[in-house]
């Protein structure tokens, strides 16, 4: 039996730290961040019902790639990840946070679904009016039927 080379040693480190701070934010999350920002409900689920199942399960996925990963089912990629593309897109998102308190949430969704669909990749034009069209009429939609 040979012996792990100190680069498969680095990679496995990293996907253990990296596994290993994603689910602490779940978990600061799910006991701390949605507990704050949630009342308690009258009928049915409470509202921190929805927001805890989808951090466990992102939780989950996190946990589940670093077994994939550790076990060697996917080769690891050769090419270097860039931090820009992700960059752009966080930085699409907080100006989206900041104008929803200023501007109605289907005119946001009309100013902000464009530019994100280009970041992600979308190079057709009918594609990227029609989705955010409908997107924002459904949001408009929602929130008049709301009231």
């Amino acid at each position: 039996m040979e012996a792990a080379s100190p680069r498969k040693n680095n990679a496995r480190l990293w996907i253990f730290a990296e596994t290993g701070l994603l689910c602490a934010l779940g978990l600061i999350a799910i006991f701390w961040l949605i507990p704050a920002e949630t009342t308690g409900g009258g009928i049915g689920l409470t509202p921190s019902a929805l927001p805890i199942v989808c951090v466990a399960t992102a939780m989950s996925l996190v946990v589940l790639d670093a077994f994939v990963r550790l076990l060697g089912w996917i080769a690891p990629s050769e090419t270097p990840l860039h931090a820009a593309p992700a960059l752009r897109v966080i930085a699409l998102c907080v100006i989206g946070a900041g104008l929803l308190r200023f501007m109605n949430p289907a005119l946001c969704t009309a100013l902000l679904l464009p530019p994100l669909m280009l970041l992600l990749g979308e190079r057709r034009i009918v594609r990227i009016v029609t989705t955010t069209a409908i997107t924002a009429a459904i949001l408009a939609a929602a929130l008049a039927w709301r009231g």
